[in-house]
């Protein structure tokens, strides 16, 4: 019978979070990551074959933790208010939850995409596939007469949030308190025009 694990993936994960957030994925080590938990290496190396698999389980779990509460904002009823959720969603959502809205600031690509086990990019492929088809509903809920629902749509829920998380995260500031009007002062010149 084999010791019992001292170490679960949660716990070294969030050492990973940690790191990437404070320092960047470039950062991120196996060797740190067992220094950080007081974990052995062959622990790490147990639950994580190789870095690749570390950083993009742990950028797996951070979109995973984002996306439930966004895509339940975005497929409301109403496809208005349904976006302005989503896009105050992504606000309110980085300033709760800074450590993961930091390692989104990185990318996926610094996080060594082009490394992951096949395995994972198709897990992670398929959250995406979600995010994707979450985003195109909405998009099709809205009928702006110049057929630009979808980038609309992009605009209030993704690019224009993800400005204002990263203007002041980058800079290693707090999002400020009450800026999520101005997504719903965005969105009703946005999405209601014709």
């Amino acid at each position: 019978m084999g010791r019992p694990r001292i170490h679960d993936s949660d716990q070294l994960l969030d050492a990973a979070a940690d790191i990437a957030a404070s320092e960047g994925p470039a950062a991120l080590s196996m060797a740190g990551v067992a220094k950080a938990t007081g974990a052995p290496s062959g622990s790490v190396y147990h639950l994580f074959p190789t870095r690749a698999s570390l950083l993009g389980e742990l950028w797996l779990r951070s979109i995973r933790a984002f996306q439930a509460g966004y895509l339940e904002e975005l497929s409301g009823e109403d496809p208005v208010q349904s976006c302005i959720d989503a896009g105050t969603f992504v606000i309110t959502w980085s300033r709760e939850n800074q450590r993961e809205a930091r390692i989104f600031l990185h990318g996926s690509r610094e996080f060594g995409a082009t490394d992951w086990p096949d395995e994972l990019k198709g897990r992670i492929l398929s959250v995406q596939d979600d995010l994707e088809k979450g985003l195109n509903a909405a998009a099709g809920r809205l009928d702006p007469a110049d057929g630009n629902s979808l980038e609309r749509v992009l605009l209030i829920c993704v690019d224009i949030p993800y400005a204002l998380v990263r203007r002041h995260l980058s800079l290693g500031r707090d999002i400020p308190a009450g800026i999520e009007v101005l997504i719903e002062e965005c969105a009703h010149a946005t999405l209601t025009a014709s």
